[in-house]
């Protein structure tokens, strides 16, 4: 008499399973097209910005260092057209433009840091695409000339030089941010969150009013 060959119910479960991980791995690695395109048209991206840095007050409260707000710009170069680089002459310099002129790596390209108010208007009427626009903070000394050895200065990053800004940097300076933005369409961004924490004031026992009579006499 034969005997029957009995196949065991774990044979089936083994071949369910590589089944389902052959379809698992086929998603992951090669996704539905309309994910992509959804994918596409909405994004979130993760723009580093430096961050804001305290004031410098005298001892009176007088604001002597502070940062305000300015525009910087810079490309995405898989949705940015060099040929869109000639409607920005006369607005960035002649190097910056032929800079922009040509095919370039990576998804984050600087333009311009930290801009005048009279160009940030210029480009208020441009609509190019690949071309953002993000908030920092620039150093601003209200009174000019007044204690400048003393006050010191920042770099572009408003990290400190010199004076009081380098003596207490740490204390002025919180280190740099990040703006989260969605991207909606090809070259607009959407409303940002920026993830910073405030940075703390310092106040020196200097009297600026008295300061500027000495430096006067002085002069």
């Amino acid at each position: 008499m034969r005997q029957r060959s009995i196949i065991s119910p774990w044979v089936f479960v083994f071949i369910l399973f590589v089944v389902f991980a052959w379809r698992i791995t086929q998603y992951h690695l090669k996704p539905d097209y309309r994910v992509i395109a959804q994918a596409q048209r909405q994004y979130w991206s993760r723009i580093p910005i430096n961050a804001d840095r305290g004031t410098i007050r005298d001892r009176e409260g007088n604001i002597l260092a502070l940062s305000v707000p300015v525009s910087s710009y810079y490309i995405d170069s898989e949705h940015w057209n060099p040929n869109d680089a000639k409607e920005l002459n006369g607005i960035f310099p002649a190097n910056v433009i032929d800079r922009i002129s040509k095919e370039k790596e990576g998804r984050f390209i600087w333009v311009a840091r930290k801009v005048q108010p009279n160009i940030t208007e210029k480009l208020a009427d441009k609509d190019l695409k690949g071309l953002f626009e993000i908030k920092e903070k620039l150093r601003y000394y209200p009174n000019n000339s007044l204690m400048t050895q003393t006050l010191g200065f920042c770099d572009i990053d408003d990290r400190g030089q010199a004076g009081i800004e380098l003596a207490w940097d740490t204390t002025l300076f919180e280190p740099v941010g990040y703006r989260f933005s969605s991207r909606k369409r090809v070259g607009r961004l959407d409303n940002s969150l920026h993830i910073q924490k405030g940075p703390s004031s310092v106040v020196l026992t200097l009297d600026a009013k008295i300061q500027l009579i000495v430096e006067k006499i002085l002069n």
